[in-house]
Order: structure tokens, then C-alpha cells, then sequence
């Protein structure tokens, strides 16, 4: 049996670039793809915490080339090169990092899309970002088991 992964686009719609995740996740919706956006780690940390399932999470790292550059990175694979950003309490490492201690089989995998530090508030997102929104959501469903 093979069991889809859940997919959480996590950022803040009205804080520019960092929103990316939630637009990819909205992207997947409109075509038909269960997904939800989520504001920051706190709300992640919920729904990591709610089943064993895999989890693709779609967010906004700083580093790691260009905006709109992006990268598929597995649990325990971040390095120093970049990070996700974190306009909250609780940062997205920091939910699955905690969740991987209550389930260490956790499954987890980042996509993250390369933005420049935050630097003031609105809505929409940058055009280099903007432009890697559909390739990021192709990303998330080339990880998806075929359909029967």
C-alpha cells in the first residue's frame, strides 16, 4: 500500500516572500491535490504531530542561491548554506525537530524556495519568487505515488 504524503505550505500571506509556501500549496489545491497552508511552525507542529504519514513542506528558506531558487532538502540534510525563515514563534525546524522526538520515524521533506531576507510586510510575493511557484509545486508532485 502506498500512502500520499501530506503536504503543508507554511508562511504568512502578508509578509511578501515568506508566503511562498502557502501560494505553492494553494497552486496544488486549485488542481486538485490535497494540501493546506498553514501561518508558522506552531500550526505545522500540529499537524506533524497528528499522524505517521510522510510530510512535504513547502517554505521559504534565506540562502542558498537566488530568490526563487530551489531546493528539496530531506529532515536532517539543512545545512549552514540556508534556513527557513521563521516571522514567528516557533520556526518550521523547530516543529519537526520537536515532532521527530515524539515519532523518531518521522518523514520529512522540505521544499524550500530561496528568498532574500525579510524586510518589511505586504502582500504578493517578488517576481523571481513568484516565477518558482509552479516548479516548486511540480517538485511536490513528482513526490506523489502515481494514481491508479
Amino acid at each position: 500500500m502506498v500512502i500520499s504524503p501530506r503536504i503543508v505550505g507554511v508562511g504568512q500571506r502578508y509578509a511578501g516572500d515568506d508566503g511562498v509556501g502557502r501560494a505553492v500549496a494553494e497552486k496544488l489545491m486549485a488542481s486538485g491535490i490535497s494540501a493546506r497552508g498553514v501561518d508558522d511552525g506552531a500550526a505545522l507542529l500540529n499537524i506533524l504531530m497528528g499522524d505517521t504519514s510522510p510530510v512535504v513542506v513547502i517554505d521559504a528558506v534565506v540562502g542558498g542561491g537566488p530568490p526563487g531558487t530551489i531546493h528539496v532538502v530531506r529532515r536532517f540534510a539543512f545545512g549552514a548554506a540556508f534556513r527557513p525563515v521563521s516571522s514567528h514563534g516557533i520556526g518550521v525546524l523547530e516543529a519537526i525537530d520537536l515532532a521527530a522526538r515524539f515519532n523518531p520515524a518521522l518523514d520529512v521533506t522540505v521544499i524550500g524556495v530561496s528568498i532574500d531576507p525579510p524586510t518589511s510586510l505586504g502582500e504578493g510575493l517578488s517576481p523571481a519568487v513568484e516565477a518558482s511557484v509552479s516548479e516548486a509545486a511540480e517538485r511536490v508532485r513528482a513526490m506523489l505515488p502515481l494514481s491508479s
